[in-house]
């Protein structure tokens, strides 16, 4: 992989050389500016530039510009791919950090959830518990309504967070509070036939804890 001292310099001074953004290095000749095409005045084509590359390098250079680009239709964009980007891989801290830097974006309901749904997925691979509680508690304070599907998984993940803390009452409850509407809907997390048995044994589990 391209390291990120590599990157910089080519993508910089031609981000420069357009007025494109605040970088941090000097601007380039004009025959260095010759060599980007899909660079044009104030705008830069992410999509045509990161077609040039692909797996950790194509995310890295996209990340690049989201770190040093202060325009915002470019920083949106190359965060979208390196979204996308990193959802086919298995970097789940790295897509865990665009997931933050998305949050800032996040100005309606429907986003602030998506991202909290992409956040919790996240966040359960890694099992880091404390963050999934965050972002559950986020979802649930937007003002929109949330739709059946929506409460359904976040209930799904209030019960993998009991479920890990060893609380199997509150887990079993939670599960119980899921409904026929999760469908497959919340397949990376876990199956509907997942629930059932989660209940069944978190029960067991209870009432060996009574006695």
């Amino acid at each position: 992989m391209v390291g990120e001292d590599n990157i910089s310099n080519p993508l910089m001074e031609d981000m420069c050389a357009n007025d494109i953004g605040d970088v941090d290095d000097a601007p380039s000749s004009s025959t260095e500016q010759k060599l980007w095409p899909i660079i044009s005045g104030e705008h830069l084509e992410i999509e045509a530039y990161a077609a040039f590359y692909s797996g950790c390098t194509k995310i890295m250079r996209l990340i690049f510009i989201v770190d040093h680009c202060d325009n915002t239709t470019i920083h949106l964009e190359s965060l979208r791919m390196a979204y996308d980007e990193l959802k086919k891989g298995e970097n789940n801290q790295l897509f865990c950090e665009i997931v933050q830097k998305i949050d800032d974006y996040c100005t309606t309901s429907k986003h602030i959830i998506q991202m909290c749904l992409s956040a919790i997925l996240v966040s359960i691979e890694m099992g880091q518990f404390s963050h999934v509680r965050s972002y559950i508690s986020k979802a649930e304070q937007t003002p929109k309504a949330l739709d059946p599907p929506t409460t359904a998984k976040l209930r799904c993940a209030a019960g993998l967070l009991h479920l890990e803390s060893k609380k199997y009452k509150l887990a079993a409850r939670k599960f119980l509070e899921v409904g026929p509407e999760l469908g497959n809907s919340d397949s990376e997390v876990i199956a509907p036939q997942d629930v059932a048995t989660l209940v069944f044994f978190m029960h067991l589990q209870a009432l060996v804890e009574l006695n």
